[in-house]
């Protein structure tokens, strides 16, 4: 529709380039005589000048708001660090110049040599043009949501994470959302401090935390002032949980959260969740595999729970009665 009427143009030009995930077309829009592809790497055959960015720096660029460039090489669309470089030249050195309109921006290899040329795509941002620590830094005081994944087989200190130090978390002061999921133990790198200070996490109103132990979310927790604002936990592993870590989990959350603020409460591991096929007792005897989640009655202003172990969850009548309607 937009190519046969002039007046959907801009409009379909907006749409198709608002959101990228490979650089594909930006490179398809350079001149066919100065480069050429290696195996899916983009490679220059001459000199490139600012003339052969001009028809993408005119009518493209300002069109994209999320990026997510392929940090393989073998991806149809990676651009190798020599056209990288050589744009930067281009351009001389201007930041945000392939995306001045980049709301988004996602990256999921820290060590790919794309991480050298970061000031190329969001605007105004870069304190060091090699650094990519030194952006994620700069950006950090606007940070609203922040979701950390490390789930390879990898030394943590080696990891972007370890980079970009934990202890500054707490000082992100739009920070709404923290989101980690962890497969391979690098929680137990986190030291929580003794007594945070009054003003960490001053936005922070939801924490999400995926693990190998439902235990772990004591340790952010231990992070996070008593007066904090956080109305959502979710504390979930992917394998079957211990009762006495539960118990932990839970107990953490009845420690740690805020009382007038908490509004909803997930924790749970592998268990299936679909109905038994069996009857079960309604009010069976205490064991010592019982959950008890008594601790959590202080919540005043809880809206939803959800608690989905293996283990048995302990909750009489009289415990259901206390709950606020």
């Amino acid at each position: 529709m937009a190519l046969a009427c002039q007046a959907f143009l801009e409009a379909g030009l907006d749409r198709i380039w608002q959101d990228l995930r490979p650089l594909e077309p930006l490179i398809c829009c350079l001149p066919v005589d100065v480069w050429y592809d290696d195996r899916g790497k983009s490679l220059l055959e001459k000199a490139l000048t600012r003339d052969h960015l001009e028809r993408y720096l005119t009518f493209y660029a300002h069109r994209i708001r999320s990026l997510a460039p392929y940090s393989v090489p073998s991806k149809k669309g990676h651009m190798s660090s020599e056209l990288l470089q050589a744009i930067q030249i281009a351009t001389d050195h201007k930041h945000g110049v392939l995306s001045p309109c980049l709301k988004q921006f996602g990256r999921d290899s820290p060590g790919d040599p794309l991480d050298g040329y970061i000031s190329l795509f969001p605007e105004e941002t870069a304190l060091y043009q090699s650094s990519l620590i030194s952006v994620t830094t700069h950006l950090a005081s606007r940070l609203k949501k922040l979701a950390i994944d490390v789930g390879c087989d990898a030394n943590p200190a080696a990891l972007l994470i370890e980079s970009f130090r934990w202890t500054s978390l707490e000082e992100l002061p739009l920070l709404r959302h923290l989101s980690i999921r962890d497969t391979v133990d690098t929680i137990d790198y986190f030291n929580p401090p003794e007594s945070p200070s009054p003003t960490d996490f001053s936005s922070l109103h939801l924490l999400s935390v995926r693990g190998c132990w439902l235990s772990d979310i004591k340790k952010f927790f231990q992070a996070v002032p008593s007066g904090n604002k956080i109305e959502e936990v979710i504390a979930a592993i992917t394998g079957p949980a211990r009762v006495i870590e539960c118990q932990l989990a839970l107990s953490a959350v009845a420690e740690h959260g805020n009382h007038s603020t908490l509004r909803s409460i997930d924790i749970r591991d592998c268990v299936d969740d679909t109905p038994a096929d069996y009857e079960l007792e309604m009010y069976p005897g205490p064991s010592n595999q019982d959950q008890d989640l008594s601790c959590l009655s202080p919540f005043v202003n809880l809206q939803n729970l959800v608690v989905n172990l293996q283990a048995n969850i302990q909750l009489s009548p009289r415990q259901v009665a206390l709950i606020p309607t």
